[in-house]
């Protein structure tokens, strides 16, 4: 995972490994390293059950060991990816805007780069990963390790962002989250295995067309000001395109990560601005 402090137009990257953390261990401890300070970590507050169905869990297994066993080779090539940050005064008038249009910060974000990106590549809907904070509901003695689980959510070329925003709280506060994170910790053989993402996304049944995260709204007095953040995922065999977003004391950061193979004919930098241009116009 790579997480950019961004001071005058330049960016300073650090670097995570995510078999070791997920986004949120990992931007607090960034955040840490940068300006000495303690960032906690925000615990799960939507889970509605704390244990598994075992049905759900033997489903979510049973999808997850379907498919073909063999693993797709990696693309060649260097991703492509871009990045963008909104200062603190547009943030406020986005939050005007997602209110308005009666959606949701997480929703509205994930129904504009679906927009981009059938706006420049055409179709009719995006199937997206969604990752979702576990912790509270799970017990990792490390806070920083890994404690997320997946869902899917479709987004639709003729969706509002209401409709995206209700669709993936419904996921959000639903058990596939859950049930993807214990089928995937029971089928690999430890919590920081190689397979255990790919089985944690195949486990919901994933298609495949790219990650969405939001690390959601970080408050660090010690962050000076004209100091910004960007956050991207990591692109791989089985992810080919990574939207990300984190929101560091007002000023919002957004960025694009597209596999080799993805980006070809494809300008990203053009992607960016659409999604930026999407967020304020529904």
């Amino acid at each position: 995972m790579y997480f950019g402090r961004v001071v005058g137009g330049k960016v300073e990257w650090h670097t995570r490994m995510h078999d070791r953390t997920d986004g949120l261990g990992g931007m607090a401890s960034v955040l840490e390293e940068c300006h000495r300070v303690v960032v906690p970590l925000p615990n799960d507050r939507w889970r509605r059950r704390r244990t598994p169905s075992p049905l759900r869990l033997v489903a979510a297994g049973l999808r997850a060991c379907g498919g073909t066993s063999r693993r797709p080779e990696v693309p060649a090539g260097a991703p492509a990816q871009a990045w963008s940050v909104l200062e603190p005064d547009s943030v406020i008038a986005l939050h005007q805007h997602i209110a308005a249009a009666g959606s949701t910060k997480s929703g509205h974000l994930l129904w504009a780069v679906s927009q981009a990106w059938l706006t420049a590549n055409g179709g009719s809907s995006r199937d997206w990963m969604v990752p979702v904070n576990l912790r509270g509901s799970i017990s990792v003695p490390d806070v920083r390790d890994n404690q997320f689980g997946y869902v899917q959510v479709r987004v639709r070329k003729q969706d509002s962002p209401a409709q995206v925003s209700a669709r993936l709280d419904h996921l959000v506060t639903g058990p596939e989250a859950l049930d993807s994170w214990w089928a995937a910790t029971t089928l690999a053989a430890w919590p920081g295995n190689a397979f255990r993402l790919e089985l944690m996304a195949r486990g919901v049944g994933w298609a495949g067309d790219g990650v969405f995260s939001n690390l959601g709204s970080w408050h660090v007095p010690e962050v000076p000001a004209g100091e910004a953040w960007v956050f991207g995922s990591s692109v791989n065999r089985f992810v080919p395109v990574c939207a990300s977003t984190v929101t560091v004391n007002g000023a919002l950061g957004m960025m694009l990560r597209l596999r080799a193979d993805v980006a070809q004919g494809l300008d990203v930098t053009a992607l960016m601005q659409s999604w930026g241009e999407h967020l304020l116009h529904t």
